[in-house]
């Protein structure tokens, strides 16, 4: 006897699911961020000092040399790694930890040159 429990068939998408307003919501999220004039980048808060990249734009891209591909999914340990990787976790954590806008700024030595980069994170 086969009983719902059982069935190791993933889940079947419908219509109504595909149009649920958390779908809508997240394909207007992802459009935002890929037509922003400016850097951005999506963070997934997954628990207490745990974050993995979820999506970049292209401008993110043309300013860091990082490739959206590159950063979905990992780790601010993972990328960009070493000091800075502590430093974008320490920052994430407190906007996480205090449900609050965070401001801060970096100067970075990238292959195009130092840039100095005022990044603003918010709760979502």
């Amino acid at each position: 006897m086969n009983n719902y429990f059982d069935d190791k068939r993933p889940p079947q998408t419908t219509p109504d699911m595909e149009n649920s307003p958390d779908n809508q919501r997240q394909s207007a999220l992802e459009t935002i961020v890929e037509h922003a004039p400016d850097a951005v980048f999506l963070v997934d808060a997954l628990g207490a000092n745990h974050f993995r990249f979820v999506q970049s734009n292209r401008q993110h891209e043309l300013l860091t040399g990082i490739s959206p591909d590159t950063i979905r999914g990992r780790t601010p340990h993972e990328v960009p790694g070493g000091k800075r990787g502590d430093a974008a976790a320490f920052y994430f954590e407190t906007c996480r930890e205090n449900h609050r806008r965070v401001e801060y700024e970096e100067t970075v030595d990238l292959p195009d040159g130092v840039k100095t980069f005022h990044t603003v994170l918010n709760p979502v």
